[in-house]
């Protein structure tokens, strides 16, 4: 079934099925349309990724590590569906088992970009949302990005992660709207020769957002519902235990011993760290007491 077969659903303001986090913004939209399912449990525990459409290597990696992380936490993810950073979350979101809702700058009949039809379908085929405030058949136009990003942030109760952000990024605009709104802004932050981090270095040095380095900083003390299949120890987690109940260990050390990458490893240790089997003590991971 392609996405273009769902059924679009028209939510009004005040109406049982309408998002109440958009209450909190002074110009909520009289309506939203949507495809597949937006239920309020989805919203219990949600996270913004966010950042440059001309992501980099480095931007890559840093939402494969959180997107898998909060997808293996039933973490929500939400994008904006652009190209870059956008469809990576979305993309990670979804390799990891997790759910995933995007709100588009164009009408829910306009798939921008077109790049993205396989995205858009999968999106929904895994029991996430497609969103937008305009009409189906609106096409894209610049000041639609900017607006939509006020509904990015309402979506997210945890917070906005901004993965990678230059100088002039649209992706302060979300920033200014979480700010607004008081809701969390966690930055990633970059080499200060990037021209990629500059911006979100600047959140950082502001004091406007709170560094991260690890998605635990993002998932530790919040709260939400973890998918216990996905979190018992078995298989390759198993074999970091065992590794771990012998010494601590650093990441680098892990990834050397078990022969998995370094974000592959980053990601299994959030994991583990979230279902309380191991803790971080001096940059080794050694076994919960």
């Amino acid at each position: 079934m392609k996405y273009n077969e769902y059924v679009v659903q028209k939510i009004k303001k005040g109406s049982k099925n309408y998002p109440k986090t958009f209450m909190a913004l002074p110009d909520p939209p009289a309506q939203i349309y949507v495809r597949g399912r937006l239920g309020d449990d989805m919203l219990t525990s949600s996270i913004a990724i966010v950042g440059s459409r001309r992501m980099s290597r480095y931007g890559e990696d840093v939402v494969s590590l959180y997107a898998s992380s909060c997808a293996q936490a039933s973490v929500t993810v939400v994008s904006g569906f652009m190209y870059g950073i956008d469809t990576a979350a979305h993309t990670y979101t979804l390799e990891n088992g997790g759910i995933t809702i995007a709100v588009l700058g164009s009408g829910l009949n306009q798939c921008y970009p077109p790049e993205n039809n396989e995205l858009y379908t999968k999106i929904l085929q895994a029991g996430g949302a497609v969103i937008s405030e305009y009409e189906p058949e609106a096409k894209p136009k610049p000041w639609m990005f900017a607006k939509r990003n006020r509904l990015v942030v309402a979506l997210s109760t945890i917070g906005v992660l901004i993965a990678e952000a230059a100088e002039n990024s649209g992706t302060l605009i979300t920033a200014n709207y979480a700010l607004k709104l008081g809701v969390p802004i966690f930055a990633v932050p970059g080499a200060i020769t990037s021209v990629n981090a500059k911006g979100v270095n600047e959140l950082i040095k502001g004091g406007k957002a709170q560094m991260t380095t690890s998605p635990m900083d993002v998932l530790q003390g919040r709260l939400f519902t973890v998918k216990s299949a996905q979190l018992i120890v078995q298989g390759e987690s198993d074999d970091v235990l065992r590794l771990l109940s012998v010494e601590p260990l650093s990441i680098d050390e892990i990834s050397m011993k078990t022969g998995k990458d370094v974000v592959s490893v980053l990601s299994k240790m959030s994991e583990l760290s979230i279902n309380g089997h191991v803790v971080e003590v001096g940059g080794r991971y050694q076994l919960a007491a």
